[in-house]
């Protein structure tokens, strides 16, 4: 059986404005191109992996301080051990006719734990975890704010409704 931890996270005032600096005119994101064909999603990456197993990856955005102190805030109010953080980022899903997204594993070459935090209100846009034969095992429920940390297993994002967009804050780490 999988291990979830689901929370609320109640923001500061100050965490609450870095939080809402995602939907501002001056937040860049672009078109990520590595994801599935189908499926594509704009993206604003403070972390890029790290093709060299079990190190931290590059960070590529002014963003990635503040980002990992609000995630490291998250993780130490939850007693989550963090040793190196590999990837960390800020994508942006719309609707599409599926349920969700291609099921992928975000480090297929090395144990880690995925973090998601919903960064705004939408409906559905759920995330999905996964067997090893792709059958779903968990649903974690969207909700603005709502955090969840899962080990590295299979999963997807669901898809919001039409005219909405789903902003999830995204860090993999071990």
């Amino acid at each position: 059986m999988i291990e979830v931890v689901e929370g609320q996270f109640e923001p500061s005032d100050a965490q609450q404005e870095l939080i809402d600096s995602v939907f501002g005119s001056y937040f860049p994101v672009y078109l990520d191109m590595t994801t599935e064909s189908k499926y594509k999603q704009f993206c604003h990456t403070f972390m890029a992996r790290n093709v060299i197993m079990n190190h931290e990856g590059h960070i590529l955005s002014p963003g990635y301080e503040p980002f990992k102190e609000l995630f490291m805030d998250i993780c130490t109010k939850n007693n989550i051990k963090v040793n190196k953080i590999l990837r960390a980022a800020v994508n942006n899903t719309w609707n599409y006719p599926d349920l969700h997204g291609g099921i992928h594993i975000d480090h297929p070459e090395q144990d880690h734990n995925n973090f998601i935090m919903y960064l705004n209100e939408f409906d559905n846009g759920h995330t999905y975890l996964f067997d090893g034969d792709h059958k779903q095992i968990y649903e974690i429920v969207s909700k603005k704010n709502k955090f969840a940390i899962f080990e590295g297993t299979p999963h997807a994002q669901g898809f919001c409704a039409p005219g909405q967009l789903r902003t999830v804050l995204v860090f993999t780490f071990n």
